[in-house]
């Protein structure tokens, strides 16, 4: 979890509950700005890419100008995930893969380590 993404979507949380005066959350984790995050894994999902959920969007489209909620979703949408967590992603979805490319990397790499190798060896023996 990267604590610049949770601070940042913190304060648009409170920036939202002091325009609208009121405090608008939800139980379940949808990754909306507007999650409780009673639980751990939650504040990781809320952390990931916040959005605002139908149902806050519509309460909000009630005291908010419109041309203000879809700035509010152009920066939440600047908002991504760690690279640790966009590779892990990756490799929990497609594990298969995954496991090609670090075969085919290993290799690569090591074919390409030992003509580094003997390039050496050929200049030190000059």
């Amino acid at each position: 979890m990267n604590i610049f993404n949770y601070v940042v979507a913190i304060i648009y949380r409170f920036i939202i509950r002091f325009l609208l005066h009121e405090t608008i959350t939800h139980d379940e984790a949808r990754g909306c700005l507007n999650d409780m995050c009673e639980h751990k894994p939650d504040i990781i999902y809320f952390c990931n890419k916040p959005t605002i959920c139908p149902p806050c969007e519509e309460k909000m489209k009630k005291k908010l100008d419109s041309f203000y909620i879809n700035n509010l979703k152009l920066e939440l949408g600047k908002i991504k995930k760690a690279t640790y967590y966009i590779i892990a992603d990756f490799i929990i979805n497609k594990p298969i893969l995954s496991i090609i490319i670090g075969i085919v990397s290993g290799v690569l790499l090591s074919i390409l380590s030992n003509f580094l190798y003997d390039f050496i060896i050929k200049i030190l023996k000059r």
